[in-house]
């Protein structure tokens, strides 16, 4: 995903996210922690960063650019007609 984005990924460990998400969410209302992010830290263990390869972003840009937008425009009118 960093690299599809060009940009740096920031995830916990633990990729399951709805169940942790919402107990952080919960937590951080109760007035546990200070912030979704000290819960986070406190439930999930440490942040794990990644950054994108930038032959790679680039790859996935060319590829963006030459293919998918151009087969957006072409599909657009059917995807209008879907919702008439």
């Amino acid at each position: 995903m960093a690299e599809v984005l060009n940009l740096p990924e920031e995830r916990f460990a633990e990729c399951a996210a709805s169940g942790p998400g919402a107990a952080m969410v919960g937590a951080t209302a109760m007035g546990w922690y200070t912030s979704i992010e000290a819960a986070g830290t406190a439930m999930l263990g440490d942040i794990q960063c990644t950054s994108p390869n930038p032959q790679n972003a680039e790859r996935y840009q060319a590829i963006y650019q030459n293919t998918y937008l151009p087969l957006y425009a072409k599909l657009k009118p059917l995807f209008e007609w879907q919702l008439t």
